[in-house]
């Protein structure tokens, strides 16, 4: 159960990882459209 614990934790730790790369991926995107407009 305790390796189990530790995958779900993993799996919320790289969900949060994801999002936190698509929003600096995504503000830097808008940056360059603002920039480029």
């Amino acid at each position: 159960m305790r390796m189990h614990g530790m995958g779900f934790a993993g799996v919320l730790f790289d969900f949060h990882k994801t999002l936190v790369v698509a929003g600096s991926l995504e503000s830097w995107l808008r940056q360059s459209v603002d920039a480029s407009v």
